[in-house]
């Protein structure tokens, strides 16, 4: 029955008389409840399904992202019955106090949004939980209130690595390691810890294992939820010449399809088909656990999110230190940290025969290894015989031949002849006697020999040879010993390997070799030069024609390449790796082939770092890696490029590039890290990710700085000062592109730039809060700009200068419109003329995408014509 509603009663007694009476009904109102309902945050919206009391996992269906808290975001909700305002609070779960409060009056249907600004959020960190409360109250002041949580990012709270290598018999079939140690010798097998210092990786508790699928375990604190996925990436780590960050991540590779877990606790990792490693000599890996947010953001999953550790699958031989026939003293010393930590036994031929093995032979307190050789008969071929364990747990035998230097022929069919008497050891040099040991590099040559009549002749075997004996110092020009090549034409006949794994080790330097060459063959081989390549002419083949897939190679010089050289370097379809200790000059040719290869230079102690002048390099479809400690710079005439093909491939330099040259990739992702600045270079990326971090970009020519990215999601790092480019120099091409400034009071001018549909100057990037992007209308309709829209992120401090005119936003370069300030483009000057401007004018306001709040600007001529360009800025940049 309504309110006031008529009512009339009737009634009739038993002699049939009425009565009757009406009155108006009274009934007490029903009070309506007071709602509110928090219906999203941060542009998370609540599901129908969402109970909404916080006490169940799907109930928490937000997360407040890092890029979110810095930029600000929206709380929205509903509500009925309420008056007045509705106080929005958000802290710390658990915690009293509030960190943010706002107000709002809800709109006529009951609904009702805040905005927390840029950076209220205090003290804001990923990995905290979050209580949104709403509170308000009906005219009889009913309370209503509404608290929603939002989730934190899972922590990693234990990570290791699993060697299990015993199950992998060596390829060939010759032995396996169990022959040499048990199944479960905890030495080499078992859990590997994460390398605090790469460097030190010397063991299973120090980061070291030679397992190519060993498996990645990890547990997190909590489970995923609100959107969240866990991710793993796999890096490669180079040695970087930055002393505050001595590794580079590089060749980054998404290996989450192999990961799994029963509970969402406990995840295991094991590399499956192209995500196994490669055999490596010694390489950094870093593996890292990401929480990839609602908005694809990848957030940390803690410090102990992270695992380095250090891969070595094959032996690298030992570098002789002192071979001393005379007493027999032998001193072997480990190249880099390869062999640190091995075990050695030896046997040896002596005038009456063969020792047997000796007993393991374990470093001294200096890291080395002393073998003593009495009666030692070093004029045998393969004399000295190594089996090598190294630590982490791979085997090699190989037979060693000692010279004093190769001015002949040495290859599988004949060698140096040890018969003809000469010169001894320890007496004066003497020249032209024709013995093995004749320190002449000129007519007559050094004397050769078959294998049947006991000539030094390589193998299909593992074989080292050492050039160099401990009587006198060792040569450079004029001084023979441990030395290799010829003066003239027609005396050094070169060298050729067998089929197995061979090192060959030069103790002083090289002279020319004058046509001849160094050919390694099959297998995993070392070269080894202690010294410089001198004037004249070299040939390096580390297995062109013969290596197959997965075969390792090494080109060590310790010193430099001279200017006065003209090298050439070639590799096929295994593992390259050319490492030069000091400078790289001269004419040089580098063609390395398949598989992942490097060129390495600067890290030794000669003192040289660059890469200098004619240099040609290229190679094919693998990983490949140059890597300068100093700089890469040419001079006119001399033409440097550098075709790195297909793969994930890397480009590091501690200094500089200021060359005329070309480097070229192909598809997949490409990562260049120049620490100096970019002088001069083009850069030609193909399909994939594609990332550069440079210091200043100046050209030192007309037009010598281009970078063409490609298709792919590209990113350019800016860390300098200045971007100084011709028109449209920096080109994204296809693809979602960003650049990343982070520079002291860098200024972008987008005259220079065409195809990046980002620009990202925010702090939580590397921001400096100082910077500014310059932008006109001529600058975003460049011939070849595809772009039309323009989203630019930044703090407050950072500034958008529309038109590139200076403009201080106030009076000067702007002016009173509808939607508030018109920025001027063109047309009139600053302060006059104000009705003939071409202006960019605000036409939307409050636009959320992937968790940044944007106001957008288009453009307007000076009679009312628009375009298609959209520029859209977040909230907090001031504009100029």
């Amino acid at each position: 029955m309504k309110d006031e509603s008529p009512v009339k009663a009737v009634t009739e007694d038993k002699a049939g008389n009425k009565a009757e009476d009406t009155d108006t009904s009274k009934v007490d109102p029903i009070a309506e409840t007071p709602k509110i309902d928090i219906t999203e945050i941060a542009g998370d919206k609540q599901a129908d399904t969402v109970t909404d009391d916080g006490t169940a996992t799907g109930d928490v269906y937000a997360q407040i992202s890092p890029a979110e808290a810095a930029a600000g975001f929206i709380v929205k909700g509903t509500s009925s019955d309420i008056s007045g305002e509705i106080t929005v609070t958000i802290g710390e779960k658990g915690s009293a106090a509030a960190i943010v409060t706002k107000t709002v009056t809800p709109a006529e249907d009951g609904s009702w949004s805040v905005t927390v600004g840029a950076g209220e959020l205090t003290d804001y960190a990923s990995t905290k939980e979050y209580e949104v409360k709403a509170t308000g109250a009906n005219a009889e002041g009913t309370a209503a209130e509404d608290v929603d949580y939002t989730a934190s990012t899972p922590q990693v709270t234990a990570i290791a690595l699993n060697d299990n290598l015993t199950d992998e018999p060596l390829e060939n079939g010759t032995y396996e390691y169990s022959s040499y140690y048990a199944q479960n010798d905890d030495k080499y097998v078992g859990e590997v810890s994460s390398a605090g210092d790469l460097k030190a990786a010397t063991s299973l508790s120090t980061g070291l294992t030679n397992d190519k699928d060993a498996s990645l375990s990890f547990t997190l604190d909590k489970e995923p939820t609100a959107g969240q996925i866990v991710k793993v990436y796999r890096y490669t780590l180079s040695e970087s010449s930055d002393a505050a960050t001595p590794y580079t991540e590089h060749s980054k590779t998404d290996v989450t399809a192999d990961l799994t877990t029963s509970d969402g606790l406990n995840y295991v990792l094991t590399p499956k088909g192209a995500n196994v490693l490669d055999d490596t000599y010694s390489t950094n890996y870093r593996y890292e656990v990401v929480i990839e947010d609602k908005n694809g953001d990848e957030l940390s999953a803690g410090a102990k999110a992270t695992f380095d550790f250090r891969l070595d699958t094959l032996v690298e031989q030992m570098s002789v230190e002192k071979f001393d026939i005379t007493t027999g003293e032998v001193v072997f010393a480990p190249t880099g940290l390869s062999e640190v930590g091995a075990t050695i036994q030896y046997r040896y031929a002596t005038g009456t025969g063969k020792t047997g093995w000796s007993d393991k032979v374990i470093a001294n307190s200096d890291g080395k290894y002393n073998l003593t050789l009495t009666n030692f008969d070093r004029k045998v071929s393969g004399a000295l015989e190594l089996r090598i364990t190294d630590a982490a747990g791979n085997v090699s035998e190989t037979k060693v031949s000692v010279l004093r230097n190769l001015t002949a022929t040495m290859n599988t069919e004949e060698g140096p002849d040890p018969r003809p008497e000469g010169s001894k050891i320890g007496a004066p040099i003497t020249y032209g006697n024709g013995s093995m040991d004749d320190a002449a590099v000129v007519l007559p040559r050094q004397p050769v020999t078959t294998a049947d009549n006991g000539g030094f002749v390589t193998t299909d075997g593992n074989d080292t040879i050492i050039f160099g004996l401990d009587y006198n110092r060792f040569g450079n020009m004029g001084v023979y010993n441990g030395t290799f090549g010829a003066t003239q034409a027609n005396t050094f006949g070169g060298f050729a390997a067998g089929a197995g794994d061979d090192s060959v080790q030069f103790r002083g330097e090289a002279q020319s070799m004058y046509g001849a060459k160094f050919d390694m063959g099959a297998g995993n081989d070392r070269i080894s030069v202690a010294g410089d390549l001198k004037i004249g002419n070299y040939t390096f083949d580390l297995g062109q024609a013969d290596d197959k897939a997965g075969d390792t190679n090494i080109l060590y010089i310790g010193g430099d390449i001279v200017n006065a050289s003209t090298t050439k370097f070639f590799g096929g379809a295994g593992n390259d790796s050319i490492q030069v200790d000091g400078n790289f000059d001269g004419n040089k040719t580098i063609e390395l082939g398949e598989g992942n290869n490097e060129l390495r230079l600067g890290y030794g102690t000669s003192g040289g770092t660059d890469l200098k002048k004619a240099t040609s390099f290229t190679s094919g479809s693998g990983d490949d890696i140059i890597s300068v400690k100093g700089s890469i710079d040419t001079i006119a005439g001399q033409k440097q490029t550098f075709d790195l093909g297909d793969g994930n491939n890397f480009i590091e330099t501690g200094g500089n590039i200021d060359t005329n040259g070309v480097f070229t990739f192909g598809k997949d992702v490409d990562t260049v890290s120049i620490k100096g600045g970019l002088y001069g270079g083009t850069f030609n990326f193909g399909a994939g990710n594609d990332e550069m971090t440079v210091g200043t970009i100046a050209k030192s020519a007309v037009d010598n700085v281009k970078l063409n990215f490609g298709e792919g999601d590209d990113k350019l790092i800016i860390n300098g000062t200045q971007v100084n480019t011709g028109y449209g120099a920096i080109d994204g091409g296809e693809g979602n592109d960003t650049i990343v400034l982070k520079g002291q009071n860098l200024d972008l001018k987008l005259s220079q730039v065409i195809n990046f549909e980002t620009i990202d100057m925010r702090a939580i990037s590397g921001g400096t809060g100082n910077q500014k992007v310059s932008l006109s209308l001529k600058d975003l309709q460049q011939t070849g700009d595809t772009a039309t829209k323009l989203y630019i992120k930044g703090d407050v401090g950072d500034t958008v200068d529309f038109g590139n005119n200076g403009g201080d936003g106030a009076n000067n370069g702007a002016r009173d419109g509808v939607n508030g300030k018109e920025f001027r483009d063109s047309g009139g000057t600053n302060l006059t003329g104000k009705n003939n401007w071409n202006v960019w004018e605000k036409t939307g306001s409050d636009i959320v995408e992937n968790g940044v709040v944007y106001d957008k600007y288009t453009y307007k001529g000076a009679t009312g014509e628009v375009n298609s360009e959209e520029v859209y800025i977040q909230q907090g940049i001031s504009i100029i």
